[in-house]
């Protein structure tokens, strides 16, 4: 490739200039370009800043497919060269990577120092469209530790920047910020005005992943406004993207509203099983801050089914965890339910001290729902010491609280407490609280019933969803490796990946074409399905991907799509391995095939096998019909090392010979030429005239005898 300062000049431009994130594939094609730039000609300064950007390529090739640890590893080295080139632009951009990263793991202190970093370097460059991205960042951070008014000035300052130039992609996230903190300060229409806002602008770039959070944090509010048909609705669309993409970390979130819905719903069991299964998929990601929000529902849970002491331990654990965090909103709620617990135990002083912490720190949250459930446990904790003024006053205020912010169902529940409370004092007001109690709980009966409904409904479409997602993805295994599938799924439209040290086989049947004459087309591909699932498991055990068959030929390959450092040990076992099976496989035709007496005059089956090492190109092509395929040198060199071998045996090339017998010198034995590395051993053959390649050395692997 050129390497004049033109053409580096312009691919450092490309790679700088992109403001919005890139896809998988656009992040790909510019580390195959900067790997094929001829470095010896270029000033040392310049061979570090393309050794610095390769290594933001990378760690973002990382962030992209959801390793977040990995990514911030590299990008962490990128920024060590950037500092020492005095780069500001480029460690202005690493650092804002760096902070994304920080963030996805929930490191919320150290995001924001990265973050600041960059800022200063974004504003001395005057970079405003770097300003406005990471200050959108930072409302994020501020967000999720509660700091709203902080949050909604950043979100505020970035969204008019992202308006006047017309950035989409940040303008939505932005906009779905500002509805994200509406949300938690229970400003829930202005909450729904925005994350509608945002996801108009997602579904207009088809950015399905955004998507699908958006329509998960849209659920959960109609959810809290008690609008639980829209709810589902929107939990349904982003389940069935989750599922299409295959994001495990949407997946929890969505599963944990879902079990949210459950409990108001009153079926807690389901509620514990849903939250559960949140749990383990949580787990299995990096999503931390989503983390303690599971474990305090699963604490209010155990409450709620009585078991008090699990409850107990889980709440702490929880808070414990968004203090770690920085979470401070959310430790203010989980203090709450804790308040609830310490109160279900019987310890009544520590369940007051910690109901009035909450209740005097309200106004710092400003979450309503938390501040009535604190006056609530007030006014349990006066009920309990026989104070029934005391506690009717805090049981009046958390009425005011609840009707003020919807709370229906929990003001029904007040009213009916405050009836019970004043049934000995004031039976007149007793008798009034009673009364609008069942009013209220009317009308929540009524709409509960068709909410019931819905999530039933919801249960099904969601379990005929996951059945089709399921049944798609166990066809795609047939044909392409476990993780190809995966970067299909995730919504990789282009999926082309060089591999640079790979072994490829071919396998055929001898005699296929006088076989298929004679036997039945039922039977004969019964027999080919044999041959083939015995290749398969074989396969397997040695680790080997599976491409394709073709007519009575199988291809495998060592070495990808996982880098196998061992690939030419493993396909060589594999093939030996084959060759012993197949020889002595019995296929034993159904009788409900027919008649079969051509199989007593086949004999043993016979096989040439041909392997070849080297580099090789694999990709999904396709549409309609994908089909995941190789190509290169290699893999022609591979097949014509099967086609020229002989029946029974496995013929490999001096480059596989050489690669397996690792420096292993050649000896005689006899009158032949041997390469012997345990288990292995390598017979010259000699020259062989290869189609398109002319004459070439190839050798016969065969086990050591003994």
């Amino acid at each position: 490739m050129s390497t004049t300062p033109e053409h580096v000049s312009e691919l450092l431009e490309r790679i700088r200039s992109t403001s919005n994130t890139p896809s998988i594939a656009d992040v790909g094609t510019w580390l195959n370009e900067l790997d094929e730039v001829d470095r010896t000609p270029l000033s040392p300064d310049l061979v570090r800043t393309l050794e610095g950007l390769r290594l933001r390529l990378q760690a973002m090739e990382h962030a992209l497919t959801g390793d977040e640890e990995t990514a911030l590893s590299v990008i962490l080295q990128a920024i060590n060269i950037f500092r020492g080139e005095n780069s500001e632009s480029d460690l202005a951009r690493a650092l804002l990577l760096e902070g994304n990263y920080h963030l996805a793991l929930g490191r919320f202190i150290t995001a924001l120092r990265s973050y600041e970093e960059a800022l200063h370097l974004f504003t001395a460059l005057n970079d405003e469209n770097g300003r406005a991205r990471v200050i959108g960042n930072m409302g994020t951070v501020y967000n999720f530790v509660g700091d709203y008014d902080r949050a909604l000035k950043c979100y505020q300052e970035a969204t008019h920047y992202h308006e006047l130039t017309g950035d989409m992609e940040s303008l939505a996230r932005t906009t779905g910020g500002m509805g994200l903190v509406a949300a938690n300060t229970s400003d829930y229409p202005t909450a729904l005005q925005h994350l509608t806002k945002a996801l108009d602008i997602h579904r207009s770039r088809n950015a399905r992943r955004e998507e699908a959070r958006t329509l998960s944090s849209l659920g959960n509010v109609y959810r809290v406004v008690s609008d639980y048909p829209k709810s589902l609705e929107f939990l349904q669309k982003a389940h069935a993207i989750i599922e299409e993409i295959g994001e495990k970390k949407g997946l929890a979130r969505v599963l944990m509203n879902l079990a949210g819905i459950y409990g108001d719903m009153h079926d807690y069991e389901r509620e514990l099983a849903t939250t559960l299964r949140a749990l383990a998929i949580n787990e299995q990601t990096n999503d931390a801050a989503t983390h303690p929000r599971l474990v305090g529902d699963l604490a209010s849970t155990y409450m709620i089914l009585q078991q008090f002491d699990i409850a107990l331990e889980h709440i702490n654990r929880a808070i414990e965890e968004s203090d770690q965090l920085g979470l401070t909103s959310l430790a203010y709620s989980q203090r709450v339910v804790r308040s609830s617990i310490l109160f279900r135990l019987g310890r009544i002083d520590e369940a007051e001290a910690e109901a009035t912490r909450c209740y005097e720190t309200a106004s710092l949250h400003r979450s309503l729902a938390d501040t009535t459930q604190a006056l609530v446990n007030l006014g349990d904790v006066w009920r309990y010491r026989g104070d029934p003024i005391s506690s009717r006053r805090f049981y009046e205020e958390a009425l005011v609280e609840a009707m003020s912010s919807g709370q229906r169902s929990q003001a029904s529940n007040i009213l009916n407490t405050l009836s019970e409370l004043m049934e000995d004092h004031d039976p007149r007001a007793a008798l009034d609280y009673h009364r609008r109690s069942v009013a209220l709980e009317s009308s929540i009966l009524g709409e509960r019933q068709k909410h019931q409904i819905a999530v039933l409904d919801m249960e099904q479409r969601l379990s005929e969803e996951h059945k089709l997602h399921e049944q798609h993805r166990g066809l795609l295994l047939d044909i392409m490796p476990a993780a190809t599938v995966s970067r299909i799924l995730d919504g990789e439209k282009l999926i082309a990946d060089t591999y640079d040290d790979t072994s490829v086989m071919f396998l055929d049947i001898v005699g296929f074409t006088g076989l298929a004459s004679r036997a039945p087309a039922n039977q004969l591909v019964h027999v080919l399905n044999a041959v083939f699932e015995r290749c398969d498991e074989i396969g397997d055990r040695h680790g080997l991907s599976k491409i394709k068959t073709i007519g009575d030929a199988y291809l495998a390959i060592a070495g990808m799509p996982e880098i196998q450092e061992d690939h030419a040990d493993r396909i060589a076992n594999a093939a030996l391995s084959l060759q012993h099976h197949l020889r002595s496989l019995n296929v034993t035709i159904p009788s409900h095939l027919g008649n079969s007496d051509w199989i007593e005059h086949v004999g043993d089956l016979a096989v040439r096998i041909g392997l070849h090492c080297g580099p090789l190109v694999a990709g999904v092509i396709g549409k309609k019909r994908a089909q995941f395929d190789v190509w290169g040198d290699t893999v022609n060199v591979a097949s014509r090392m099967e086609s020229t071998s002989q029946p029974g045996k496995i013929q490999v090339s001096d480059a596989f010979a050489v690669a397996l017998g690792r420096g292993a010198p050649p000896t005689l034995d006899g009158a032949d030429v041997v390469i012997r590395r345990e288990p292995f051993l390598l017979r010259l053959r000699g020259s062989i005239d290869i189609k398109g390649k002319g004459e070439m050395k190839t050798w016969w692997l065969e086990l050591i005898s003994g």
